[in-house]
C-alpha cells in the first residue's frame, strides 16, 4: 500500500508499525467511519483492504471493525487541525 506494509493477522489487516499500542476503534461503515473518510481521504485505499484494518493515522492507531465509535471520536476530529 504504497509505502505502508499491511499483514493479515487473525483476520485484521494490520499496518506492519503496529505493535499493539492503543487504537482508536471505529465501527466499519458506520457514520463515523464515513465522517473519517471524508476528513483523510487518503486512507481510501487502506480502507479497501476490508472490514477490519488497523492502520496508523498521525501519531495515532486506528481499528475499523465490526465494534467501535459510531461517530467520529474526538481524537480523530483533533488530527490536521
Amino acid at each position: 500500500m504504497g509505502e505502508r506494509t499491511f499483514f493479515l493477522k487473525d483476520g485484521v489487516w494490520t499496518e506492519s508499525s503496529y505493535d499493539g499500542e492503543e487504537t482508536i476503534d471505529v465501527a466499519a461503515y458506520g457514520t463515523g467511519y464515513f465522517q473519517l473518510v471524508a476528513r483523510f481521504p487518503d486512507i481510501a485505499p487502506i480502507l479497501a483492504l476490508g472490514e477490519e484494518v488497523v492502520f496508523a493515522l498521525d501519531s495515532l492507531y486506528v481499528r475499523i471493525g465490526a465494534q467501535g465509535a459510531e461517530t467520529l471520536p474526538e481524537a480523530l476530529t483533533r488530527l490536521g487541525s
